[in-house]
C-alpha cells in the first residue's frame, strides 16, 4: 500500500513538474523516491519477505517489487535514457514487447492506489527507526549490538509498532521492545515527537583508570 501510493503520488508530482516545465523538480522527486524509498525502505523492509519459506508470499512480494521497478525506470527513463534502456531490455532478458523504453507509456497517477493512511504509518515508523538510529549514532553503540528501546505512544501508533515490530527490530537492530506508562520526555537520551517517545535502554562500560589517564 505504502509504496504504490508513494510511487503514484511521484508520478503525480512529476507530470505537474513537466507539463511547468519544471525539470529540476520533476528530476529531485523521482530520484528521492528511486533512491531514498525504493531502494533504501522498500528493499530492505520486504527483504523477509522475498526469503520467506511461504512461496506465495514471496512470489507476490517480488511481484510487487519488480512492478514498481518497472515502473520507476520508465519515470526515470527522460532523464537517464542510457542506463534505463539497458536495465529495462535486461528486465525482459532482452526481449521486451516493445523497441525501446522511449517507447513504453509514461508512467501517470492512479488515483485508486493513492493511500494517505499508509504513508503517514510508514512516515511514523520511519521517524521511529531513525530517532532509533540517532540515539545510538549520538552514545556510540557499536553497529551490530543490539539494544533495548522504550516506547511512549498513543494507543494508535502503539498498535502501528506492534504491528511492524520485526521491522523495527532489523532495521534499528532493536533487541527487545516496551511501552512506558508515561511520557519519556524529560527522560535522559529520550526522542520525542508529536507521535511518540523513545529512549534506547544502554550504560555504556567506562574504564575509569583509563579515562583518568
Amino acid at each position: 500500500r505504502w509504496i504504490l501510493s508513494r510511487f503514484n503520488r511521484v508520478a503525480q508530482q512529476m507530470q505537474e513538474a513537466l507539463e511547468t516545465y519544471r525539470f529540476h523538480e520533476a528530476a529531485h522527486v523521482v530520484y528521492h523516491f528511486f533512491w531514498g524509498e525504493y531502494c533504501d525502505w522498500y528493499l530492505e523492509l520486504i527483504m523477509p519477505r522475498l526469503l520467506s519459506d511461504e512461496r506465495e508470499q514471496a512470489r507476490t512480494a517480488y511481484g510487487n517489487l519488480i512492478s514498481v521497478f518497472e515502473a520507476s525506470l520508465r519515470l526515470l527513463s527522460p532523464f537517464m535514457p542510457f542506463i534505463t534502456e539497458e536495465i529495462w531490455h535486461a528486465l525482459y532478458d532482452g526481449k521486451p514487447a516493445l523497441q525501446s523504453i522511449a517507447l513504453a507509456s509514461y508512467p501517470r497517477v492512479n488515483p485508486g492506489q493513492l493511500d494517505a493512511a499508509a504513508e503517514t504509518e510508514m512516515a511514523i515508523l520511519q521517524d521511529l527507526i531513525v530517532s532509533v538510529r540517532n540515539i545510538r549514532a549520538e552514545l556510540k553503540v557499536e553497529p551490530k549490538q543490539k539494544l533495548a528501546v522504550e516506547i511512549f505512544a498513543g494507543d494508535d501508533v502503539r498498535g502501528l509498532i506492534e504491528r511492524n515490530r520485526t521491522a523495527l527490530e532489523r532495521l534499528a537492530n532493536v533487541d527487545g521492545l516496551t511501552f512506558a506508562p508515561s511520557s519519556l520526555a524529560k527522560a535522559g537520551g529520550a526522542r520525542s515527537t508529536t507521535r511518540f517517545d523513545v529512549r534506547v535502554l544502554y550504560e555504556r562500560k567506562i574504564d575509569a583508570a583509563a579515562e583518568k589517564e
